[in-house]
């Protein structure tokens, strides 16, 4: 699954290597003489009303783009997203994805995805995203254009 979205050009992990039922990714954050130090989920995070807005036009994107594929990732919300802190101004990485699920032919695909943009939006107006970026109703309706 994170080859298949990492080809369609979504921010999760480079998948590195599979060996047996195990999977190396990509490592999200920054090396330096202090060493390794992982990017926060976005639960760690207190962006300025600038950063979570346009946090906010990243994650609806990927919530769209991700249902184009067919799918919704059934569990998404600030834990399930890095702050890429190897930029300067840190983009989300969608983490946790194996369990996406089929949007239209999981019975509860609108209830997953209903879920997912209430949790990111919930916390996204929380920490200074405007509303009229954060509605998860049109998050939603986005999500199915394309689908009726």
């Amino acid at each position: 699954m994170l080859s298949r979205l990492r080809e369609a050009g979504l921010p999760v992990p480079y998948p590195v290597q599979i060996v047996g039922t195990e999977l190396l990714m990509e490592f999200i954050g920054t090396d330096d003489e202090r060493g390794a130090i992982a990017a926060p989920r976005l639960q760690e995070t207190t962006p300025d009303p600038e950063t979570a807005a346009r946090w906010a036009e990243l994650l609806r994107g990927w919530v769209i783009d991700l249902a184009q594929l067919g799918l919704v990732h059934g569990d998404l919300s600030p834990y399930n997203v890095l702050a890429d802190s190897r930029q300067a101004e840190p983009d989300p990485v969608i983490i946790d994805v194996p369990q996406v699920i089929d949007l239209i032919a999981n019975p509860h695909g609108s209830d997953f995805l209903r879920r997912d943009c209430v949790n990111v939006c919930t916390w996204l107006r929380a920490n200074g995203a405007p509303a009229s970026a954060t509605d998860p109703e049109e998050w939603c309706a986005a999500a199915w254009r394309g689908w009726d």
